[in-house]
């Protein structure tokens, strides 16, 4: 679980350098570019709770994960889970958190 923030600012920055690029990856994800250019950039890291601190990936951009996120939404039966229960679900649950610990993120 972590987050990524950033003014207003340095998105627009951020926006109109990338523009002025051909790089597909900068376009997707507009943040890389802030980390890959941090003279440009202020950028800091804030370390959550050891609870949180899994590889867990609950984003959907495969089919694995897909899967992964539909077994957690069928266990709880709840949009509004918290994701202190989501982390001691797939916990107690490594064949679910194991779905799809083989993708690598792409940036």
């Amino acid at each position: 679980f972590d987050v990524e923030v950033f003014s207003s600012k340095a998105l627009e920055k951020a926006y109109e350098e990338v523009d002025k690029m051909n790089n597909e990856s900068y376009k997707e994800h507009v943040t890389l570019y802030m980390y890959t250019n941090q003279a440009k950039f202020k950028v800091g890291y804030v370390e959550g709770q050891e609870l949180y601190n899994k590889n867990y990936r609950l984003c959907v951009d495969t089919k694995e994960d897909f899967e992964v996120v539909e077994r957690v939404y069928g266990h709880f039966r709840d949009e509004y889970v918290s994701a202190k229960d989501v982390v001691m679900f797939l916990d107690e649950n490594v064949e679910v958190a194991r779905m799809n610990s083989d993708i690598i993120q792409k940036y």
